[in-house]
């Protein structure tokens, strides 16, 4: 029906890293025009046509996540899922050294989406963690945090997506373990100026590049490339 009407068609992947998952995104892909990925930075190794990827990233109801001046009563948030096994160490090693951190969200303890959003908010800080068995993931932690104003600590991959859309050291700050992640909120909590300009360039980045109105506006580009300006 899309065909005859002449309606573009496109997919939406949440996760598209491991060998199952691109293997049935390339079965679709003669079906459709598009294939939308929002967990990596390229489009998948080994893909037929790569052209036919759209790298992209997550976006954010905007009247949920923004940012602003207010008080940030809230030191450091870990926000999402961290009852897996990598993130429950992660945090262990926090509260071992007195970190004062939020968690909030989760499989097991699932918030209305308003607490999560006020949550990210309410941060000066948020860590971001990857435990992908296969490959690192661009996580919407990354934006969520940066689409409110706080500073985006995410742990380092090689592999991983981040560096490659946001500058490190400038506008989030990457860490390669627990010890480092440590000092570095240790650092920014007695340095404001440096966390909170590090924050500032990070919202500043995902309201210039990484909005939803660019967002929408890549796919448009794809879908109609000699139309859209």
């Amino acid at each position: 029906a899309c065909r005859s009407a002449q309606v573009p068609v496109l997919t939406w992947w949440y996760d598209l890293v491991t060998g199952g998952d691109i293997r049935l995104a390339e079965q679709i892909a003669p079906l459709v025009d598009g294939q939308i990925q929002i967990d990596r930075h390229v489009p998948p190794c080994g893909v037929q046509d790569p052209s036919r990827y759209v790298p992209l990233w997550t976006v954010h109801d905007p009247r949920l996540f923004y940012t602003g001046t207010w008080a940030r009563p809230i030191v450091v948030s870990g926000v999402g899922d961290w009852e897996q096994p990598i993130r429950q160490r992660m945090r262990r090693v926090l509260e071992h050294a007195h970190v004062p951190c939020q968690f909030v969200g989760g499989q097991h303890h699932i918030v209305p989406l308003t607490e999560y959003a006020r949550t990210c908010r309410h941060s000066q800080m948020t860590i971001n963690t990857n435990n992908h068995p296969e490959c690192a993931q661009l996580k919407g932690h990354v934006f969520e945090g940066m689409s409110c104003g706080a500073l985006v600590l995410e742990q380092h991959f090689d592999s991983g997506s981040t560096q490659h859309l946001v500058t490190p050291e400038a506008e989030y700050l990457p860490f390669r373990s627990e010890t480092e992640l440590v000092e570095r909120i240790r650092f920014c909590q007695t340095h404001h100026r440096y966390r909170d300009g590090i924050a500032e360039a990070g919202a500043r980045a995902y309201h210039e590049r990484y909005s939803p109105r660019q967002f929408w506006h890549r796919i448009f580009q794809f879908v109609w490339p000699t139309e859209v300006v």
